[in-house]
């Protein structure tokens, strides 16, 4: 009798301890999506901010110079959440400079994540990148399509390196695009 209380014991104090440990977790359902879905998402990102800067250097009369993306090896789908991110935080200010609200992003910082990131989360939020990007596009552009950001054929072959130099690229560009428009902040510096 004495075992059997202590062996219910020792299943409710697990019981408790693990459903509390998940409960300050969110947790994340795997699609199944591959760094070849995600890199097309961020290929329409790279169509949406080419729209951007031919509309602000027909604005302003001027040339923006072009970014060629940088090759990578060994990145992870956790790297490109971080860049994901960041790349977030700035297209905020492009919002605000379009006079649109600010929407937060549900990703916990990378110091304090208690997930494994996979592709199909990495795609979660480059989606809503996308969605917030096309709304800005709407506003800048009001006759272009927004359809033509979201990928409907898909790569074949990339690995979350790719992904994370064209992520990349696509931050330093959103960075350019913000000076021009002269939205500033020092927090950029460090990725010219």
């Amino acid at each position: 009798m004495y075992m059997y209380k202590l062996i219910l014991f020792v299943l409710c104090l697990g019981t408790t301890f693990t459903m509390s440990s998940l409960a300050g977790a969110r947790m994340y359902v795997e699609y199944g999506f591959t760094p070849n879905h995600v890199y097309a998402l961020w290929d329409g990102v790279d169509v949406a901010l080419t729209e951007l800067e031919n509309k602000i250097a027909e604005e302003q009369s001027v040339e923006i110079p072009q970014i060629i993306a940088q090759k990578y090896s060994g990145k992870k789908p956790a790297d490109v959440l971080v860049l994901v991110e960041a790349f977030y935080e700035k297209l905020g200010k492009l919002r605000a400079y379009y006079q649109l609200p600010y929407k937060a992003l549900d990703i916990k910082s990378s110091k304090s994540r208690s997930y494994e990131v996979t592709p199909s989360i990495v795609y979660t939020f480059s989606g809503e990148v996308v969605d917030n990007l096309s709304e800005v596009l709407i506003k800048a552009v009001p006759n272009e399509t927004v359809s033509r950001y979201y990928p409907t054929e898909y790569y074949q072959g990339k690995t979350p390196s790719d992904v994370f130099g064209y992520v990349e690229r696509a931050n330093k560009r959103l960075i350019q695009l913000l000076a021009y428009v002269e939205v500033e902040d020092n927090d950029f510096k460090n990725l010219k």
